[in-house]
């Protein structure tokens, strides 16, 4: 992930333990602008090499320091970033992206409205899982970024859709 975001890039990036790892492979990055509803990115990019970081507002969750809400989405809704890059519960055997959470939903759709390129990563736990909550479908995802091999159904899917699938070590 770190290798398509190019010093002076802008993000949006949300909560998420996966995300936080993105966060930590930035760290060398310089002039990124990161907006965040996360308390860890936030502070693991705001004091690096001339980044701007700006956290939304919003109601923060106690286990795990992020802010949703309208007031987080309202805040995000000021961006125009070139990349959204979003954490997701589960990806179905329809290839839809899901999220255990109405508030990461909304937050996350919010986000691809306000990105030029959307790229959600993933473990690979969360292929041909399911949950209740549809964030969108592969049509409006530029990038998949997993560590491990995924579904040859997802893999067509991703061709399909123009989606690039990036698999790290």
């Amino acid at each position: 992930m770190a290798t398509l975001i190019e010093d002076g890039d802008s993000l949006i990036i949300d909560c998420g333990s996966t995300t936080a790892y993105v966060a930590q492979a930035l760290c060398d990055h310089s002039d990124l602008h990161v907006i965040t509803n996360f308390v860890e990115i936030a502070r693991t990019l705001a004091s690096r090499n001339g980044n701007r970081v700006y956290v939304t507002g919003g109601e923060l969750r106690a286990y795990d320091a992020a802010a949703f809400g309208k007031a987080a989405v309202d805040f995000i809704q000021q961006f125009n970033v070139d990349y959204a890059v979003l954490s997701i519960g589960a990806i179905n055997k329809k290839n839809e992206l899901l999220d255990f959470y109405l508030c990461e939903a909304e937050f996350s759709r919010a986000a691809i409205q306000q990105a030029r390129q959307t790229c959600f990563v993933t473990d690979s736990s969360k292929f041909s899982k399911d949950a209740l909550i549809k964030v969108c479908g592969l049509d409006q995802v530029d990038f998949v970024v997993t560590e491990g091999e995924p579904p040859a159904p997802f893999q067509k899917a991703c061709t399909e859709n123009d989606t690039r699938l990036l698999i790290s070590n």
